[in-house]
């Protein structure tokens, strides 16, 4: 017989072993880019294994589909399959998520303009970002240019001005 028990299994195991190690790290963005080429390119190798895997251990998994607690996980994981597929409004075709949008534009909008937007008294709101350590002097700087674009500044500055 071509499928054998003695390839079979080690390739699920091995196969297993990496698409696990390189998802989470891709995950926790940990990964380098052979890790992600690897998840990739090698989840065939995982899906050759599993199926050569279920022929040589066709009656055992077979018996499966007759509990219902292992139908029942089956079910649940093909559900979050089907799911997976929609996008829930999360992203606009293809786009960036709407948030990241408008975060992005209000990134490029003037100080004095985002405290009117904010509606905020623009003096103030510039002594205040002055306070916090942004280095405004007219009010007509962006975020992106009291930030230098840094995500996470970009973020803590719209906060203050939004709070």
């Amino acid at each position: 017989m071509i499928f054998r028990k003695s390839w079979a299994t080690p390739l699920t195991i091995g196969s297993f072993i990496l698409m696990s190690v390189t998802g989470i790290l891709m995950f926790f963005h940990l990964d380098s880019q052979f890790n992600k080429v690897a998840h990739e390119y090698f989840s065939w190798a995982f899906v050759a294994g599993v199926v050569f895997h279920v022929v040589v251990n066709w009656k055992p998994f077979a018996g499966y589909f007759r509990a219902r607690i292992a139908l029942s996980l089956i079910g649940f994981f093909v559900l979050l399959l089907a799911f997976s597929f929609f996008s829930w409004g999360e992203k606009e075709q293809g786009g960036r998520p709407p948030v990241q949008k408008i975060v992005g534009a209000l990134s490029t909008v003037p100080v004095t303009e985002l405290a009117v937007i904010a509606k905020k008294d623009p003096a103030e709101l510039i002594v205040k970002l002055k306070e916090a350590g942004f280095p405004v002097t007219t009010g007509s700087e962006t975020v992106q240019d009291l930030t230098r674009g840094e995500k996470g500044q970009q973020g803590k500055l719209l906060g203050l001005i939004f709070e």
